[in-house]
């Protein structure tokens, strides 16, 4: 399990922004991103707050884009996970990993948050 507080800014994550999580997936049967709010609950709807590896598009170059936002109408045709304007964390879980994961935690390949625009 890895968890991701702040962009790539070290900003922490607010849902006052939206966000492009990218990255190329880990070498695993299956993976999920899950957002939670800083007090580490569910954010509803909790559906619209998980990305996995069956729902999210590969492209050709072998990564994934996730957006994070409020709005998903706003992103018609993305993976979009809806954070609801709560600030929050990412928790990306790593299901039946290859065995370096566990003996090199720096090889998991870690996505990237940058923060797009502001909702406010």
């Amino acid at each position: 399990r890895v968890l991701f507080r702040s962009d790539d800014e070290k900003e922490k994550l607010s849902g006052d922004n939206d966000y492009i999580l990218s990255g190329f997936p880990p070498n695993s049967p299956y993976w999920s991103f899950v957002i939670y709010d800083f007090d580490n609950r569910r954010i509803e709807p909790f559906e619209e707050t998980v990305a996995n590896s069956y729902q999210t598009p590969i492209k050709k170059n072998g990564s994934y884009e996730i957006t994070l936002t409020k709005h998903p109408d706003n992103y018609p045709g993305k993976q979009v996970i809806n954070h609801a304007g709560a600030n929050f964390s990412i928790i990306m879980r790593i299901y039946g990993p290859i065995l370096k994961y566990y003996t090199d935690k720096e090889s998991i390949p870690v996505g990237s948050i940058k923060k797009v625009k502001y909702n406010g």
